[in-house]
This record gives structure tokens, C-alpha cells and sequence, in this order.
């Protein structure tokens, strides 16, 4: 009853959802994003919206660099995003794409963070603080350079579970940083992200000023809420 409720809801009452905030980055733009450069004195790369795509040229540097939104209260929320690495510029362990949840404004650093790469031979869950912090490894098979991954994260009070391509890779308790943005990074690499959904009882109704395509919008939606059976 449930499952039905809800896919009613969304097929046939509104186009806007409250708890719901999309970005399909159809619109050529990203509007409503802010850059967070998580490394002060170095220079981030550049952010850009090509054809439909948010895309990231880096450095050979090991900067790491953010796209973030939402605030700074925000949490119990859900991520899910498409990503996908064009080319490596740290060859080695540093080329990474970067999911980043409870983040703090700049010129803070603050925020948990989970990054996997093609020489990384591990999916890492992190806690970046200003007076340290600490990571651990999960094993996981390095990615392919050019494949589209789905990455989701889920935060409920201090569970955090994350996930690539729907399977749980993390699932880990974090006592630090109980609030915070959303962000999408990279470290040392080319890489690129789609389709951002974003839920949670506090998350606003859709923004006006980010893209929307209603087919996509369905087609993700679908999938998301066919685990609610």
C-alpha cells in the first residue's frame, strides 16, 4: 500500500515533491552549486555543464575539490548520483571521485567523505576535520576508466551506509559532523556526474533553478522506489 501511495503521488498529483531536490544538468548550467576547495593555497580545477553532463578537469596537483549543496543544517538524507572517471592526473592512489555528505561552508573543511578510484583498490569512508581525522578501507574492485557508476549514500542520525551501483560497499557509525551540505568532488582526475537526486523530510521542494527532465526524473524515481516494496 505503501509503494503504491507513493508511485501515485508522483505519477499523477504533482511534477514537485517535497523532500526532493533534482539536478539533471540538462539546463547546461549548475545553478544553485558552490565550489568548496577543501585544500586552501592550492588551486581547484574547473567546473563546466557539458552537453547535459557536469564534468571536472583537475590537476595533476592533489587538490580536492567540491561542488556543494544545500545548507549547513541539513541531514537524514538520501544521495544518489551517476559518476563516472574520463582520465587519471595522479596516476597512482590520488585519483579519486568523491562523494561528500555533512559538509560545513568555506572556508571551512569539514565533512565525511567516501572515494573510490581506479588505483585505489579500496572504497574509503573518511572523516575530514580540522584537527585530524581518520579513514578505512573496504575492499573493492578498481573501476573501469569511462564506466558510468551510480553512487548512493544514506545518512540516518549517525548511520551511514554507502553504495555503488545499489550494492552496500560501507555501512559504518560516525558520531562527528551530525549536519551538513552535499557534495560532489574529485581529486587528481577528469571525471564527471548526472542525474543528482536528492531526498530527506528536511531537504525544500524542488528548486526552480535547477534542471529538470520529467522522463529521466520517472525513470530514477522507478528504480528508487521499487526497493520500497
Amino acid at each position: 500500500m505503501k509503494f503504491t501511495f507513493i508511485l501515485f503521488f508522483i505519477l499523477f498529483v504533482t511534477p514537485v515533491w517535497s523532500g526532493l531536490l533534482i539536478d539533471d544538468f540538462n539546463d547546461g548550467d549548475f545553478n544553485g552549486w558552490s565550489p568548496h576547495n577543501c585544500t586552501p593555497g592550492m588551486q581547484c580545477g574547473e567546473w563546466s555543464v557539458n552537453n547535459g553532463v557536469l564534468h571536472y578537469m583537475g590537476s595533476a596537483q592533489r587538490t580536492i575539490c567540491y561542488l556543494t549543496i544545500g545548507e549547513d543544517n541539513w541531514t537524514d538524507y538520501t544521495v544518489t548520483c551517476k559518476a563516472r572517471m574520463l582520465q587519471e592526473l595522479r596516476p597512482g592512489s590520488f585519483s579519486r571521485i568523491m562523494l561528500g555528505i555533512h559538509m560545513q561552508s568555506e572556508p571551512g573543511t569539514n565533512h565525511i567523505y567516501y572515494v573510490f578510484g581506479p588505483s585505489l583498490g579500496a572504497v574509503t569512508v573518511g572523516i575530514g576535520v580540522l584537527n585530524g581525522g581518520g579513514n578505512e578501507n573496504w575492499a573493492f574492485a578498481d573501476i573501469e576508466m569511462g564506466r558510468w557508476y551510480e553512487l548512493k549514500a544514506e545518512v540516518v542520525g549517525t548511520d551511514y551506509l554507502f553504495y555503488i551501483d545499489d550494492e552496500l560497499v560501507v555501512s559504518h557509525k560516525i558520531n562527528m559532523l551530525p549536519s551538513g551540505k552535499i557534495g560532489l568532488g574529485c581529486c587528481g582526475a577528469e571525471i564527471e556526474f548526472d542525474d543528482v537526486i536528492i531526498m530527506g523530510d528536511n531537504i525544500p521542494d524542488l528548486d526552480s533553478n535547477l534542471s529538470v527532465d520529467s522522463d529521466k526524473i520517472l525513470s530514477s524515481l522507478w528504480s528508487k522506489i521499487k526497493h520500497l516494496e
